[in-house]
C-alpha cells in the first residue's frame, strides 16, 4: 500500500471509529495520517477536533496552533480555535476567532456559531446581528431562525414566536428547544392552553435540562393547578439533581404557599450540589430572616459570605449582617 493509499484507510478508519464512539482508537489513526503528512493543516485540524470531543483540551490547542503554523489565514483554523475557546469557556477568545473566520469567508453556519458565542459572552447585541446576518445569507438556515427567536424571546415576543415557528416550518419540528420556547412565548403573550400543548411536546420529545417542566409549572401556577405544578418540579429536579435551577424554582413556589420547611428543604438540597451556593445562602437567609430565625439567618450569612459569587451577582451578606447586629438579634 503506497503512502496515498494509506492516507485514505487512515482517514476512512478514523472516521469510522469516530462514528462508533471509539475516540481514542480514531485519535490514534489520525496520529499517523498527521505522521504521513505533516504540512497538511487540515489533518492537524480533524486531530484537534477529535481531542476536543475526548475533552483533551491542551492536546487540542497544540494540534489546531500546529495547523495555524502551516496555514495562518486558513479559516477552519479560526473556526476550531474558536469552537476549542467556547468548549473551554473562554468566551472572550472564542469570539475573535469566529469573527476573524467570518471576516475571512461569510457563511450562514460561521454565524450562528459565533451568535451562539457572543451571547454566551454576554454580547446579546451583537448575537441578534449575527443570528439576522446568517439568516440574511441563507433564509432557510432554522438554527440561526431558532436562536434568534430564542434570544430575543423577552424583548419582543412577536417576532421570536415568529422565529421560532419558521424554524419549526424549516425542520426543526422534533427540536426540544423549538417547542419549549415556543410554549414559554405563548405563555407569556396570555395563552396558557396553547403554551401547555408546546411544553408538552418537548417534554415527549425529552428535555434533557428539565426547563420545558418548569415553564410548564409555572403555567399551571398561573392556572391554579398546584398538584400539577409541583408534579413538573418534581420532575425537573429528578431530571437534573445536580443543577440548582429546579430547586430554587420549587422553593420559590412553595414560598407562595406558605410552605417555608419544604422550601428550606428544597434549598438545602440545591446547597448540597456545590454549585451556586452563594444564591442558595442568599435565600435561605431571607427565608430565615422572614420566619425571625436569627440564629439560623446568620448561618446562612456566614457561609453565603465565605462563598464565591457569579458574575452578576451582588448579595451583601456583610451588610445585612451588620443590620443583625445593630437590630441585637
Amino acid at each position: 500500500m503506497d503512502k496515498v493509499d494509506r492516507a485514505d484507510w487512515l482517514f476512512e478508519e478514523a472516521n469510522r471509529l469516530e462514528e462508533a464512539g471509539r475516540l481514542e482508537e480514531s485519535i490514534a489513526r489520525t496520529r499517523e495520517l498527521v505522521a504521513l503528512f505533516p504540512d497538511a493543516a487540515v489533518f492537524w485540524l480533524f486531530l484537534s477536533r477529535r481531542h476536543r470531543e475526548a475533552g483533551q483540551a491542551a492536546e487540542a490547542l497544540a494540534s489546531v496552533d500546529r495547523a495555524f503554523e502551516l496555514e495562518p489565514n486558513n479559516v477552519l483554523c479560526y473556526m476550531q480555535r474558536g469552537q476549542l475557546a467556547c468548549h473551554t469557556g473562554d468566551y472572550p477568545s472564542a469570539v475573535a476567532d469566529l469573527a476573524q473566520a467570518v471576516k475571512i469567508a461569510p457563511a450562514a453556519h460561521r454565524y450562528v456559531i459565533l451568535g451562539s458565542a457572543q451571547e454566551d459572552n454576554d454580547e446579546p447585541e451583537a448575537a441578534e446581528v449575527s443570528f439576522r446576518a446568517a439568516i440574511a445569507l441563507e433564509a432557510d438556515n432554522s438554527e440561526a431562525w431558532l436562536n434568534l427567536g430564542q434570544l430575543i424571546r423577552s424583548s419582543d415576543p412577536v417576532e421570536a414566536e415568529a422565529c421560532l415557528r419558521r424554524a419549526i416550518d424549516l425542520g426543526e419540528d422534533d427540536s426540544v428547544l423549538a417547542w419549549r420556547e415556543l410554549g414559554f412565548v405563548r405563555a407569556k403573550a396570555g395563552h396558557p392552553e396553547e403554551a401547555l400543548g408546546h411544553l408538552a411536546k418537548a417534554i415527549a420529545l425529552g428535555d434533557p435540562e428539565g426547563w420545558s417542566q418548569l415553564y410548564r409549572a409555572a403555567v399551571y401556577r398561573d392556572l391554579d393547578r398546584d398538584d400539577e405544578a409541583r408534579a413538573d418540579y418534581d420532575a425537573a429536579i429528578r431530571i437534573v439533581p445536580e443543577e440548582t435551577y429546579p430547586y430554587h424554582l420549587f422553593a420559590s413556589f412553595l414560598i407562595e404557599q406558605d410552605e417555608f420547611e419544604d422550601a428550606i428543604r428544597q434549598l438545602e438540597q440545591a446547597y448540597a450540589t456545590g454549585t451556586d451556593r452563594a444564591e442558595t445562602c442568599w435565600r435561605l437567609a431571607g427565608i430565615c430572616r422572614q420566619l425571625e430565625r436569627w440564629s439560623d439567618a446568620r448561618h446562612w450569612l456566614e457561609r453565603g459570605r465565605s462563598c464565591s459569587q457569579q458574575p452578576g451577582d451582588d448579595f451583601d451578606f456583610a451588610g445585612v449582617l451588620a443590620e443583625l447586629d445593630g437590630m441585637g438579634v
